[in-house]
């Protein structure tokens, strides 16, 4: 099968690997497409919030069809889609209960204080990287509670709900899809088009 590989800094290859084996409780995922994270652009840059990494294998906002269970898996079998690590990006408008920021940019970040209402909560799950002249005088004033999330925890039921209901339409957010042979250009629009870029994808091949 083959991987994509980040050997340096904007340095990328794709790699030809063996096929993993289904053991134990693991299962064997045929991935049919992959969101280039936010994470996955700075370490593309070399500005990786977990040191250097290089050589190392990107790309783990993915989805596909279960192609094999080990022996001690009961809850998913062969044939299942299923995502790997879901895009989540919920808010409630203007006076929101809870505002989750997810994008990691400066400015969404920024805008949180003044998009949740007054006892309510804001849910930092982005990773901004630079400093953010922030609204401290409206966090206090509306008395609103700050969390910070160092990845997802428990989301992929409340992903999968709100996607399948209809209450969240993510296919907007998709602004841009490439083979899986153009992962090069993928990055480079990710990092290059951020204007247009919102969500770029990895489409793999039947």
């Amino acid at each position: 099968m083959k991987q994509v590989c980040l050997r340096d800094v904007k340095t990328i290859a794709v790699e030809e690997t063996d096929v993993p084996q289904a053991v134990g409780n693991k299962v064997l995922i045929k991935t049919k497409a992959t969101g280039i994270c936010g994470t996955d652009v700075h370490s593309y840059m070399g500005e990786s919030i977990f040191g250097k990494l290089f050589p190392f294998h990107i790309g783990h906002e993915a989805a596909g069809i279960v192609e094999a269970t080990g022996p001690d898996c009961t809850r998913i079998r062969p044939g299942d889609h299923v995502v790997i690590d879901p895009l989540m990006e919920l808010t409630q408008g203007m006076g929101g209960d809870v505002v989750f920021e997810a994008s990691g940019s400066v400015h969404t970040t920024r805008l949180t204080s003044q998009l949740v209402k007054v006892g309510g909560k804001i849910v930092l799950v982005g990773l901004t990287h630079a400093p953010v002249d922030y609204d401290f005088f409206s966090v206090a004033r509306k008395e609103v509670d700050i969390l910070g999330v160092f990845r997802y925890v428990n989301m992929y039921p409340l992903a999968r709900e709100a996607i399948s209901s209809g209450s969240i339409n993510v296919r907007p957010v998709v602004s841009h899809k490439f083979p899986f042979e153009k992962v090069q250009q993928v990055f480079e629009t990710a990092v290059y088009q951020k204007n247009e870029a919102t969500k770029v994808m990895i489409e793999m091949a039947e």
